[in-house]
């Protein structure tokens, strides 16, 4: 392994039927950076995701990983129905290695739910979380699990602007506490650009993968110039509403 390197793709395909989901993907994640990936609906995002955790098998090219992921799935993956508290949600990464709960193992949970700011809710029912108090649970959930490696999808998607900002301020502060490598998958590329230190521009295949501070406006609207072009000034975003039109592969 090259020193510093928690994720390595090499020509990563993904087809499904006669469908790329994934075309000759490669890049490199190295330790302690923050990665926004980006890109339209039906980019392969998740896909990418699913393969890195290793919950996709079917695949062609080499993906290596160095290190422990914790995942956090979309919320509308999260069943709310599911009877459970705040804490015991939180501590099911020790649950699923079939061994007893320990006070130390409750006690570590809840230091970690008021890193989040969850620790007056450790007793409320997960379904009467809001939001952004349910992906601030979910991120505890995967800190517990000891993780080095942090895969998000889409963890802003349902929560209003200030739980944004919240989420990514914790996740930020984390981040250097632990010096964690943290992957997230968005659609709100105004807190990529804003958070994340590296973006990478999917579409099926990398369009870009560099420096936030190095990726241009321009450079945006060339790979995503049938979809919602996002225009990035020195101090705000905003978003440019273009046609939609099926993309030719």
């Amino acid at each position: 392994m090259k020193t510093g390197i928690k994720i390595k793709v090499r020509d990563l395909s993904v087809k499904f039927g006669d469908y790329f989901a994934l075309k000759n993907v490669s890049f490199n994640i190295k330790e302690g950076d923050f990665v926004g990936i980006i890109g339209p609906n039906g980019a392969g995002k998740t896909t990418l995701l699913k393969v890195i955790i290793g919950e996709l098998k079917d695949y062609t090219g080499t993906v290596e990983v160095y290190g422990k992921i914790g995942y956090q799935p979309q919320l509308n993956s999260v069943n709310r129905e599911f009877p459970v508290d705040v804490l015991n949600y939180v501590l099911l990464p020790v649950y699923a290695k079939n061994r007893k709960i320990t006070k130390s193992d409750k006690q570590e949970a809840l230091n970690i739910l008021k890193k989040v700011g969850l620790e007056q809710k450790s007793n409320f029912l997960v379904g009467k979380l809001s939001g952004g108090e349910l992906q601030r649970a979910s991120l505890a959930r995967a800190i517990l699990s000891k993780a080095e490696i942090l895969i998000l999808d889409e963890p802003d998607s349902g929560v209003d602007e200030m739980g944004k900002d919240t989420f990514y301020d914790i996740l930020s502060e984390i981040r250097k506490e632990r010096n964690l490598t943290i992957v997230v998958v968005s659609h709100d590329i105004g807190l990529v650009f804003e958070e994340c230190k590296t973006v990478l521009c999917l579409n099926k295949t990398i369009h870009c993968h560099g420096a936030t501070a190095e990726i241009s406006p321009d450079k945006l609207k060339d790979i995503f110039g049938k979809f919602d072009v996002w225009i990035r000034s020195d101090h705000h975003y905003e978003v440019e509403h273009v046609e939609h039109k099926e993309r030719k592969e």
